[in-house]
């Protein structure tokens, strides 16, 4: 905050004239620029020397804060060719969220819900054996964003995930001879 020194009555004019030249460089030292105002609703600048105007934040806010993008796709279990999934942020992502399910010709019922930010998988998992209705197998996985097993043979399919500023892209690898296909609904966050 500038410090603004009072010019009094009594003061002679070389020392008004002092103070009100220290007056203004003061003012100059503390003021914005107008050029560091930022007036871009999507705030795409993510500068640490633009401040956003009032306007620009509230229409940022009431538009959601940030991009979401959600989408769906399949792969055949039996496979261990890359997905590549076009998430449309722009951006890389904060944060991407899949949800698969994937049903073995055996019948059983494989589900998974992961997490990656880009440094870290989190995912649970469960199977659901075919005509029990009952969870058969359940766990966690730091390793893969997809992790689908059968609990009548041991056949897992699972993806580990990478994202880039275009891409989400699930590596596939699989144990034993899964089959059947994944549905797979996914989510990237900016």
């Amino acid at each position: 905050m500038s410090l603004i020194t009072t010019i009094a009555a009594g003061d002679n004019i070389s020392t008004s004239r002092t103070d009100i030249n220290t007056n203004f460089a003061n003012l100059n030292t503390d003021k914005i620029e107008t050029s560091y105002i930022d007036t871009d609703t999507a705030l795409a600048a993510n500068s640490d020397v633009k401040i956003p105007s009032q306007k620009a934040i509230k229409a940022y806010v009431d538009a959601g804060g940030a991009a979401n993008r959600t989408g769906q796709t399949t792969h055949d279990s039996s496979l261990t060719a890359s997905t590549t999934i076009a998430h449309g942020l722009g951006t890389n992502p904060r944060l991407i969220k899949i949800t698969a399910m994937g049903g073995q010709n055996t019948g059983a019922l494989g589900m998974s819900v992961g997490t990656y930010n880009g440094t870290t998988h989190s995912t649970i998992y469960s199977t659901i054996a075919s005509g029990t209705g009952t969870a058969s197998i359940a766990g966690v996985s730091s390793v893969y964003i997809i992790y689908l097993e059968s609990s009548q043979a041991g056949d897992i399919s699972r993806a580990v995930a990478t994202f880039d500023g275009t891409n989400i892209t699930l590596t596939w690898s699989k144990v034993g001879s899964p089959t059947g296909t994944a549905s797979i609904l996914w989510e990237a966050f900016s």
